[in-house]
């Protein structure tokens, strides 16, 4: 019952942030804008993180359930990032084929926008880094509290 929760808690937290990361492939918004942006996909991160921790110390989910549920959130995220990536490179294009945007902005706007999107993938993925890396550390203090018990 508990791992359903977090798996479907994991999945809505996977389309929150990278819905909240593809807010930084918008070219042109104010530092301000991007360093909020930001702000709110860390604090929304680190709300899950904080959840899947306390389910680990309390003992409710086991190692293994937690190693699948990082692979199912990097999968996850990536292919989200792709789908968004590619739905921009889509929309710049139909943007300028049917002329919304101005011979000469919109190709600055097109190429802004794709630098923009792969700022915001590099963001996600130094964010999955980091969350393997603290996972990594979860997962052996979990082993070396369970053969301390043993």
């Amino acid at each position: 019952m508990v791992e359903d929760s977090l798996r479907q808690a994991t999945e809505l937290f996977t389309w929150a942030f990278a819905g909240i990361c593809s807010a930084l492939a918008v070219p042109g918004l104010s530092a301000a804008v991007y360093v909020q942006t930001i702000v709110g996909a860390l604090c929304l991160w680190s709300v899950w993180f904080a959840s899947v921790v306390s389910v680990c110390q309390l003992g409710i989910v086991t190692v293994d359930f937690l190693c699948g549920l990082v692979g199912m959130w990097l999968h996850s995220l990536f292919g989200k990032a792709m789908i968004a990536l590619a739905g921009t490179i889509w929309l710049s294009y139909l943007l300028m084929k049917y002329k919304v945007l101005s011979e000469t902005m919109g190709w600055k706007w097109v190429a802004a926008r794709l630098v923009w999107s792969i700022v915001s993938i590099a963001f996600q993925f130094l964010v999955a880094v980091a969350t393997l890396h603290l996972f990594a550390n979860l997962v052996e203090t979990s082993m070396q509290a369970h053969l301390m018990e043993a």
